[in-house]
């Protein structure tokens, strides 16, 4: 975020992909997981683990997100990023 804007929500994160429940429900299962993977190629990964295991991941444009570094599930349309100014991820 540039530092003259405003940021118009606490939970606005910039870079932050955002969706809601359902459409994290709507997603197909070919395109989202749970990230269940130990790493014992990342010299690392028992300093970044927590970041990864349990989270959601999501295969997006030839991207792997995974949710709280790339994207976040909000609770409702009124609570999402379109307070932030950017659109919600559709199907």
């Amino acid at each position: 975020m540039m530092r003259n804007e405003k940021q118009t929500s606490e939970h606005c994160k910039e870079g932050l992909l955002e969706m809601t429940g359902a459409e994290w429900d709507a997603i197909h299962p070919d395109y989202k997981s749970i990230w269940d993977t130990e790493r014992s190629d990342w010299p690392d990964w028992p300093a970044v683990r927590s970041r990864y295991m349990g989270k959601r991941t999501l295969l997006r444009e030839g991207a792997l997100h995974v949710e709280g570094l790339s994207f976040r599930i909000v609770p409702s349309i009124n609570a999402s990023s379109q307070a932030c100014g950017r659109p919600l991820i559709r199907r």
